[in-house]
């Protein structure tokens, strides 16, 4: 089961910065038989509707170059070699701030 977190880091004005823990057991507590080999991080400007994203190795992430009048949601799903896809993690929302540097 993917578990989504939204974290706060030193980004630039249109960031966002996101991390969720490693897959390493199947839906019902068992050991995972297939290793995720890559994230699906998927995003978009409305709940439930995610059009634009990207694939990672990682677990962590910062989405660049977002609009900062505007809230995004954030959805991961991993993969394994197969193509085989999980189920979709908790959906997390957030708005890129404009950090003031003094």
């Amino acid at each position: 089961v993917l578990s989504l977190a939204l974290w706060g880091t030193a980004a630039w004005a249109g960031d966002i910065s996101l991390a969720w823990d490693a897959v390493t057991t199947n839906g019902g507590g068992g050991t995972l038989t297939d290793t995720p080999i890559r994230y699906n991080v998927r995003w978009g400007t409305t709940s439930g509707q995610h059009t634009t994203g990207t694939i990672t190795t990682n677990t962590t992430i910062t989405v660049k170059g977002l609009d900062p009048n505007q809230v995004y949601y954030f959805v991961v799903t991993c993969e394994n070699a197969a193509n085989k896809e999980s189920s979709t993690s908790n959906e997390v929302s957030a708005r890129p701030t404009l950090l003031l540097h003094q």
